[in-house]
């Protein structure tokens, strides 16, 4: 037989005997599970598309790395309610070390961020980074799962069970982004786990594009300086408009 929950809708009126005597109900009832499943799905999908929208608010607000990074990490640990949100570079096996870019915990939980410091890549923390850059997406670890969490995080930091993912950012090495959850051990859902490989994803775009963002300011900056030294401008002229546009330096 057929195990698990199983849903029905019942309806009725109360019985009587010839007496007046209450004896029981008389009605009918029918399985409703399908209904059940349909609205789970709903609520699921409508949780997905919220979260997602808070997540690319959190992007769109800003072109300053740093609080984009910090505004997501926000966003994300609220939607999840984990204890830890964090982005940790370089996720790389064979690196001396890493550290925690941005990071969003609980005020009993904090984390790398804190400590702003240099952490080392032991045997289990490049074990993970490996499991993480070979996987396609999201990867748990924790007691039930076959991945073990880093014996240093789980000491040093609390963590009971994590969820993971390596981003390509293009930058020399990917990032790993990450949720803890310390104050209990969790099981991810498959919902769960498709949301965190999306924001991953995202993440990893918006990286991208202000990382590129920010080397275009600083090469202009560098090139604005350099014609300042060198006494060297440029001009641009517009045949449409017949008009002209001069650098400050030919302008002098």
């Amino acid at each position: 037989a057929n195990s698990g929950t199983r849903y029905v809708s019942v309806s009725g009126i109360p019985a009587f005997d010839e007496t007046g005597r209450f004896v029981g109900y008389r009605g009918v009832g029918r399985h409703i599970n399908e209904r059940k499943r349909a609205e789970a799905e709903h609520r699921s999908h409508l949780w997905f598309l919220e979260s997602m929208d808070r997540v690319n608010r959190g992007m769109q607000g800003t072109q300053d790395l740093q609080q984009m990074l910090s505004d997501i990490l926000l966003a994300t640990l609220d939607i999840f309610a984990c204890d830890r949100a964090w982005l940790i570079y370089p996720c790389d096996p064979d690196a001396p070390s890493w550290h925690a870019v941005m990071e969003h915990t609980r005020p009993q939980f904090p984390g790398a961020f804190a400590l702003q410091v240099e952490l080392p890549v032991d045997r289990d923390v490049a074990a993970a980074f490996a499991a993480t850059r070979a996987a396609p997406g999201a990867v748990l670890f924790g007691a039930d799962y076959d991945l073990k969490i880093p014996a240093f995080a789980a000491d040093r930091f609390a963590v009971r069970s994590q969820i993971a993912m390596a981003i390509d950012a293009k930058a020399d090495k990917p990032y790993l982004f990450g949720l803890h959850q310390c104050s209990r051990a969790r099981a991810w859902t498959a919902e769960e786990q498709r949301l965190f490989q999306e924001i991953g994803r995202r993440l990893s775009d918006a990286i991208s594009a202000l990382s590129t963002l920010r080397s275009l300011r600083d090469s202009e900056r560098k090139l604005d300086a350099a014609q300042r030294i060198a006494h060297v401008g440029w001009w641009e002229r517009d045949f449409g408009t017949n008009g002209v546009a001069l650098s400050e330096e030919v302008q002098q």
